[in-house]
């Protein structure tokens, strides 16, 4: 106990003076403070225990985060490779086995190149480099699965810097065969509707009938050349005009206005050949 009432480390020794008897007479010994190294030794085990646990901290983190990876990895939709700096496939995920068909085994150690399609194969090599240098690429390709059936993929690549171990190269791979499939549909059936339009468009120009297109309140919105013609001196003034109370006799007018009116309601009507006039209703 220091005099100060604290306690401090000290380090005790002592040797004892023993006479021809074999007795001990006198002991000599000396007190060293060493208090100082002893809070330094206290405080290197704790620094060395909070290291310690930080380690386990963040080992168990890093642990953590590679096993989200790997269910991310496994139960993602698209494929996903993991390739080294040569292009060559290191990792794939189990989609791609499951849709593709090849094993973990045909595809290790495989250039990512010789499962896509010839002309993909072309811009894959001519782009190989570009990417490295970039650190990203993305492009459409095609993937040729094992059975011959030839997928296209929206396929991104991205050069991941390691600093513990070599660079790699993460792709992945999005499936859009239907997607493409339904826009060359959409496509066609817009070309057909437009031909079709075009086909409707020259038959109501040429047709020597009257043909006229009402809005839900009964004013023109559209006359034919024919119409045109034979009730106006031009399309100005008729667009626009009350078709009912303009050009309907008005011993018609009533008669002709309720069919109209049940036409745009969803009443099923007749054609109504009286007095030359026939009404429908149209969606376009």
């Amino acid at each position: 106990m220091h005099q100060e009432g604290r306690y401090i480390w000290v380090l005790d020794r002592a040797k004892a003076l023993i006479n021809e008897a074999g007795e001990a007479i006198r002991m000599t010994g000396s007190i060293s403070d060493i208090n100082a190294r002893k809070q330094a030794e206290y405080e290197l085990k704790q620094l060395n225990q909070e290291l310690e646990l930080r380690v386990e901290e963040r080992t168990a983190a890093v642990k953590k985060s590679e096993l989200r990876f790997r269910s991310l990895f496994e139960s993602a939709p698209d494929f996903i490779y993991v390739l080294n700096e040569q292009g060559l496939i290191e990792q794939v995920n189990t989609t791609v086995t499951k849709r593709s068909g090849y094993t973990d085994t045909e595809m290790m150690g495989q250039p990512l190149a010789a499962f896509l399609s010839e002309k993909t194969q072309l811009i894959c090599q001519s782009k190989f480099t570009q990417m490295l240098s970039d650190g990203h690429y993305r492009q459409e390709m095609e993937f040729v699965c094992k059975n011959g059936e030839i997928l296209t993929m929206d396929c991104s690549c991205t050069v991941v810097q390691n600093d513990r171990e070599e660079n790699y190269i993460l792709v992945l791979q999005r499936d859009i065969t239907q997607r493409q499939k339904d826009e060359q549909e959409r496509a066609e059936l817009l070309a057909t509707l437009q031909e079709s339009e075009r086909r409707w468009q020259s038959f109501l120009d040429n047709v020597q009938l009257l043909v006229v297109g009402l809005d839900p309140s009964g004013r023109v919105e559209y006359a034919n050349p024919c119409c045109i013609d034979r009730i106006s001196d031009s399309k100005d003034n008729l667009l626009g005009k009350d078709w009912f109370e303009t050009f309907v006799p008005a011993s018609q007018k009533e008669r002709s206005y309720a069919a109209f009116k049940d036409i745009l309601n969803g009443v099923i009507c007749l054609p109504n050949y009286q007095n030359g006039f026939v009404l429908y209703k149209m969606h376009i």
